[in-house]
Protein backbone atom coordinates (compact mmCIF):
# COMPACT_ATOMS: atom_id res chain seq x y z
CA UNK A 1 0.00 0.00 0.00
CA UNK A 2 1.11 3.42 -0.68
CA UNK A 3 -0.38 5.05 1.75
CA UNK A 4 -0.34 9.60 2.21
CA UNK A 5 -0.56 10.82 5.72
CA UNK A 6 -2.07 14.03 6.36
CA UNK A 7 -1.62 15.15 10.55
CA UNK A 8 -4.19 17.42 11.36
CA UNK A 9 -4.67 18.02 14.66
CA UNK A 10 -7.54 20.76 15.93
CA UNK A 11 -5.34 22.56 18.38
CA UNK A 12 -3.32 25.51 16.91
CA UNK A 13 -2.01 28.40 18.85
CA UNK A 14 -0.58 31.31 16.65
CA UNK A 15 -3.74 30.88 14.26
CA UNK A 16 -7.06 29.54 16.12
CA UNK A 17 -7.98 25.95 14.12
CA UNK A 18 -5.68 27.07 11.52
CA UNK A 19 -6.39 23.61 9.50
CA UNK A 20 -9.92 25.10 8.66
CA UNK A 21 -9.43 27.88 8.27
CA UNK A 22 -10.71 29.70 4.79
CA UNK A 23 -8.46 29.95 2.01
CA UNK A 24 -9.23 31.22 -1.34
CA UNK A 25 -13.28 29.93 -0.49
CA UNK A 26 -11.92 26.44 1.34
CA UNK A 27 -10.72 25.31 4.27
CA UNK A 28 -7.36 25.05 4.37
CA UNK A 29 -6.78 21.54 4.53
CA UNK A 30 -8.67 20.95 1.76
CA UNK A 31 -6.28 22.33 -0.41
CA UNK A 32 -3.12 19.46 -0.63
CA UNK A 33 -5.59 16.81 0.03
CA UNK A 34 -7.17 17.61 -3.51
CA UNK A 35 -3.81 17.85 -5.07
CA UNK A 36 -3.21 14.17 -3.05
CA UNK A 37 -6.82 12.63 -4.99
CA UNK A 38 -5.47 14.39 -8.03
CA UNK A 39 -2.36 12.53 -8.46
CA UNK A 40 -3.27 9.16 -8.20
CA UNK A 41 -0.50 7.78 -6.15
CA UNK A 42 -2.21 6.85 -3.06
CA UNK A 43 -3.94 3.62 -2.11
CA UNK A 44 -5.61 5.85 1.08
CA UNK A 45 -4.77 9.25 1.74
CA UNK A 46 -5.37 9.41 5.95
CA UNK A 47 -5.86 12.86 8.03
CA UNK A 48 -4.64 11.92 11.48
CA UNK A 49 -6.67 14.12 13.26
CA UNK A 50 -8.52 14.44 17.13
CA UNK A 51 -10.59 17.06 15.78
CA UNK A 52 -14.54 16.16 14.25
CA UNK A 53 -14.33 19.06 11.97
CA UNK A 54 -11.41 18.10 10.26
CA UNK A 55 -12.61 14.47 9.60
CA UNK A 56 -15.72 15.68 8.13
CA UNK A 57 -13.72 18.36 5.52
CA UNK A 58 -11.66 15.27 4.97
CA UNK A 59 -14.65 12.47 4.78
CA UNK A 60 -16.17 15.69 2.25
CA UNK A 61 -12.49 15.86 0.39
CA UNK A 62 -13.20 11.78 -0.29
CA UNK A 63 -10.72 10.84 2.18
CA UNK A 64 -12.50 9.77 5.56
CA UNK A 65 -9.84 8.99 8.08
CA UNK A 66 -10.27 5.04 9.42
CA UNK A 67 -9.96 6.31 13.34
CA UNK A 68 -9.46 8.56 14.82
CA UNK A 69 -5.61 10.09 16.66
CA UNK A 70 -5.55 10.03 20.26
CA UNK A 71 -5.21 12.87 22.70
CA UNK A 72 -1.85 11.66 23.73
CA UNK A 73 -0.29 11.89 20.20
CA UNK A 74 -2.37 15.79 19.29
CA UNK A 75 -0.28 18.07 22.05
CA UNK A 76 2.08 20.35 20.96
CA UNK A 77 4.86 18.50 21.94
CA UNK A 78 4.37 15.07 19.50
CA UNK A 79 6.95 14.72 16.84
CA UNK A 80 5.30 14.17 13.10
CA UNK A 81 7.58 11.41 12.63
CA UNK A 82 5.82 9.79 16.05
CA UNK A 83 2.24 10.40 14.76
CA UNK A 84 3.30 9.03 10.98
CA UNK A 85 4.93 5.31 12.74
CA UNK A 86 1.74 5.54 14.96
CA UNK A 87 -0.26 5.66 12.07
CA UNK A 88 2.08 2.97 10.23
CA UNK A 89 1.29 0.67 13.11
CA UNK A 90 -2.42 0.78 13.19
CA UNK A 91 -2.91 -0.17 9.52
CA UNK A 92 -0.53 -3.16 10.00
CA UNK A 93 -2.34 -4.62 12.67
CA UNK A 94 -5.54 -3.84 10.57
CA UNK A 95 -3.86 -6.46 7.86
CA UNK A 96 -2.28 -3.89 5.83
CA UNK A 97 1.13 -3.97 4.26
CA UNK A 98 2.75 -0.83 3.70
CA UNK A 99 5.23 -0.09 1.34
CA UNK A 100 5.75 3.83 0.96
CA UNK A 101 4.59 6.49 3.51
CA UNK A 102 4.10 10.10 2.55
CA UNK A 103 3.91 13.09 4.72
CA UNK A 104 1.49 15.78 3.54
CA UNK A 105 1.15 18.86 5.34
CA UNK A 106 -2.19 20.24 6.11
CA UNK A 107 -0.85 23.50 6.05
CA UNK A 108 0.47 23.07 2.06
CA UNK A 109 -2.11 24.74 -0.20
CA UNK A 110 0.46 25.88 -2.97
CA UNK A 111 1.66 21.85 -3.43
CA UNK A 112 0.78 20.49 -6.91
CA UNK A 113 0.10 16.90 -7.86
CA UNK A 114 3.00 17.24 -10.16
CA UNK A 115 5.26 18.19 -7.31
CA UNK A 116 4.01 14.80 -5.58
CA UNK A 117 4.39 12.74 -8.95
CA UNK A 118 8.34 14.26 -8.97
CA UNK A 119 8.86 13.29 -5.58
CA UNK A 120 7.84 9.49 -5.98
CA UNK A 121 9.99 9.71 -9.53
CA UNK A 122 13.32 10.91 -7.60
CA UNK A 123 12.38 8.19 -4.50
CA UNK A 124 11.98 5.25 -7.73
CA UNK A 125 15.51 6.50 -9.87
CA UNK A 126 17.34 6.05 -6.76
CA UNK A 127 15.34 2.37 -5.89
CA UNK A 128 13.65 3.74 -3.18
CA UNK A 129 17.64 3.80 -1.12
CA UNK A 130 16.77 7.05 0.76
CA UNK A 131 13.55 9.08 1.78
CA UNK A 132 12.67 12.34 0.34
CA UNK A 133 12.20 15.68 1.53
CA UNK A 134 10.43 18.69 -0.25
CA UNK A 135 13.16 21.93 -0.31
CA UNK A 136 13.12 25.61 -1.60
CA UNK A 137 16.45 27.25 -2.21
CA UNK A 138 17.00 30.09 0.16
CA UNK A 139 16.69 33.10 -1.38
CA UNK A 140 19.91 35.01 -0.18
CA UNK A 141 22.77 32.80 1.17
CA UNK A 142 22.34 31.09 4.58
CA UNK A 143 25.65 31.64 5.37
CA UNK A 144 24.78 35.36 5.74
CA UNK A 145 22.69 35.14 8.65
CA UNK A 146 22.48 37.55 11.23
CA UNK A 147 20.15 37.67 15.01
CA UNK A 148 19.44 40.47 16.96
CA UNK A 149 21.52 40.03 19.25
CA UNK A 150 20.79 41.37 23.06
CA UNK A 151 21.80 45.04 22.02
CA UNK A 152 19.26 45.29 19.35
CA UNK A 153 22.59 45.34 16.88
CA UNK A 154 23.08 42.94 14.06
CA UNK A 155 25.74 39.53 14.84
CA UNK A 156 26.29 37.79 11.72
CA UNK A 157 26.57 34.02 12.37
CA UNK A 158 29.44 33.80 10.34
CA UNK A 159 31.28 37.30 10.00
CA UNK A 160 33.69 35.45 6.84
CA UNK A 161 31.52 34.93 5.01
CA UNK A 162 29.27 38.28 4.60
CA UNK A 163 33.21 39.27 3.03
CA UNK A 164 32.05 36.35 0.28
CA UNK A 165 30.42 37.04 -3.07
CA UNK A 166 27.11 35.27 -3.38
CA UNK A 167 28.28 33.11 -6.69
CA UNK A 168 30.81 31.84 -4.83
CA UNK A 169 28.76 30.11 -2.12
CA UNK A 170 26.96 26.87 -2.38
CA UNK A 171 22.73 27.01 -2.85
CA UNK A 172 21.32 26.54 0.72
CA UNK A 173 18.05 25.09 1.12
CA UNK A 174 15.74 24.89 3.97
CA UNK A 175 12.43 22.34 4.32
CA UNK A 176 9.88 23.57 2.28
CA UNK A 177 7.05 21.80 5.09
CA UNK A 178 5.25 20.20 1.47
CA UNK A 179 5.65 16.80 1.52
CA UNK A 180 8.53 14.43 3.06
CA UNK A 181 8.35 10.29 1.31
CA UNK A 182 9.30 7.51 2.84
CA UNK A 183 9.97 3.69 2.24
CA UNK A 184 8.37 2.19 5.10
CA UNK A 185 11.26 0.75 6.81
CA UNK A 186 13.20 4.03 6.57
CA UNK A 187 10.00 5.29 8.69
CA UNK A 188 9.90 2.57 10.69
CA UNK A 189 13.36 1.17 11.65
CA UNK A 190 15.81 4.23 11.41
CA UNK A 191 16.44 6.98 13.64
CA UNK A 192 15.19 10.31 12.70
CA UNK A 193 18.81 11.25 13.06
CA UNK A 194 20.55 8.93 10.56
CA UNK A 195 17.34 10.08 7.91
CA UNK A 196 19.29 11.52 4.94
CA UNK A 197 17.16 12.55 1.99
CA UNK A 198 16.95 13.36 -1.21
CA UNK A 199 16.00 16.91 -1.87
CA UNK A 200 13.33 17.48 -4.66
CA UNK A 201 13.34 20.97 -4.84
CA UNK A 202 9.96 23.33 -5.30
CA UNK A 203 9.83 26.64 -7.07
CA UNK A 204 10.17 29.52 -3.93
CA UNK A 205 6.82 30.94 -5.10
CA UNK A 206 5.03 27.85 -4.69
CA UNK A 207 6.57 27.91 -1.07
CA UNK A 208 4.96 28.94 2.15
CA UNK A 209 4.98 27.37 5.83
CA UNK A 210 1.96 28.95 7.10
CA UNK A 211 2.79 30.01 11.25
CA UNK A 212 1.36 33.21 10.95
CA UNK A 213 -1.47 35.09 9.82
CA UNK A 214 1.12 37.48 7.62
CA UNK A 215 2.24 34.16 5.88
CA UNK A 216 -1.53 33.48 5.06
CA UNK A 217 -2.09 36.57 3.44
CA UNK A 218 1.20 35.54 1.62
CA UNK A 219 0.24 32.30 0.78
CA UNK A 220 -3.16 33.39 -0.51
CA UNK A 221 -1.19 36.09 -2.67
CA UNK A 222 0.80 33.40 -4.13
CA UNK A 223 -2.18 31.08 -4.68
CA UNK A 224 -3.95 34.30 -6.65
CA UNK A 225 -1.20 35.11 -8.45
CA UNK A 226 -0.53 30.71 -9.48
CA UNK A 227 -4.81 30.95 -10.46
CA UNK A 228 -3.86 34.09 -12.32
CA UNK A 229 -1.11 31.67 -14.37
Amino acid sequence: MHLAIVPARGGSKRIPRKNLVPFAGRPLIAHPLAAAVASGLFDEIHVSTDDAAIAEVATAEGCPPRFARPSELSDDYTGLLDVLRWVVREYEDGGERITTVTLIYATAPLLEAVDLAGGFALFRQHGGSAPVLSVAEFPAPAQWAAVIAEDGRLEFLDRAATEVRSQDLPPTYYDAAAFNLYGRDHLMKMAASDLRYLPYPLPRYRVTDIDTQEDLALAERLYRAKMLG
